[in-house]
C-alpha cells in the first residue's frame, strides 16, 4: 500500500465528520492511489465513535478503525504507526480539512524525494472564531532530512506542525515512535484547530 492518512480523535463528534470528508475527497482526486485512512478513537466519551463506524461503513476507501484508551496525541499516533499498512505517512488533526490536492502534491513530492524526508505544509485558520495559535501560512518549503539539517542546529519546533506533517515509514523505523510524554492530551499543552493544506 503507498499511503495511509491517520487522524486521531477524542470527543469531537462535531468535527470529524467534515475532516474525514476532506481525507476521502484528497484521495479520491489523486485517484488512482493505494491508500487507506486510519482513524484512532482516543478514548472519546462523546458520540465520535458511532459517528466514525458510519461514518467508515460508507467510506470507499479502506478504513482502520483503531481504539488507544489511555490519552495522549502521541500514544494515539503510535498506535496507528503499529496498524498502518502503507509505505508513505500523513498526519492531520481532527478538527482540520485537507485540501484538495492535498494527496497529488504529496505523491509529487515524495516521488522526487532522493532521501527520507519529514515534510510539512501550509496551516490556514479554517475557522475564523478560532485563535489563530498553530497556523503557518509561509511560502517556504518545510522539509527536514538528516543529510541536510541537524536537529541539535534546526529547529522543527514551529516549522513542521503535526497537523500537517508526512513522512515515509523508513524515517519512523530509523528515528522510532512518538515520545508519549509529549503532545496534545498532556495537561501543559494546548490544542488549537487549524486547516491542512497542500505541502509546500
Amino acid at each position: 500500500m503507498k499511503l495511509s492518512v491517520i487522524v486521531a480523535t477524542r470527543n469531537r463528534a462535531y468535527a470529524i465528520p467534515a475532516c474525514l470528508n476532506s481525507i476521502q475527497a484528497t484521495i479520491l482526486n489523486a485517484a488512482p492511489v493505494e491508500a487507506e485512512i486510519v482513524v484512532v478513537d482516543n478514548g472519546s466519551t462523546d458520540e465520535t465513535p458511532t459517528i466514525i463506524e458510519a461514518w467508515a461503513s460508507a467510506c470507499p476507501i479502506p478504513v482502520q478503525l483503531l481504539f488507544e484508551p489511555q490519552a495522549g496525541l502521541s500514544r494515539a499516533r503510535n498506535r496507528a504507526l503499529c496498524a498502518a499498512r502503507a509505505d508513505l505517512l500523513a498526519f492531520t488533526d481532527d478538527d482540520c480539512w485537507l485540501s484538495k490536492d492535498y494527496v497529488s502534491q504529496l505523491l509529487s513530492y515524495d516521488a522526487a524525494d532522493t532521501d527520507l524526508v519529514l515534510r510539512g505544509g501550509r496551516v490556514e485558520l479554517g475557522d475564523p472564531t478560532d485563535l489563530p495559535l498553530t497556523i503557518n501560512t509561509t511560502s517556504t518549503l518545510m522539509r527536514w532530512s538528516r543529510k541536510n539539517n541537524s536537529a541539535r542546529g534546526d529547529r522543527l519546533s514551529g516549522h513542521i506542525s503535526g497537523c500537517n506533517m508526512t513522512m515515509r515509514r523508513a524515517l519512523v523505523e530509523q528515528i522510532g515512535l512518538f515520545d508519549e510524554g509529549l503532545g496534545a492530551g498532556k495537561p501543559h499543552l494546548t490544542v488549537a484547530k487549524g486547516r491542512s493544506q497542500g505541502h509546500e
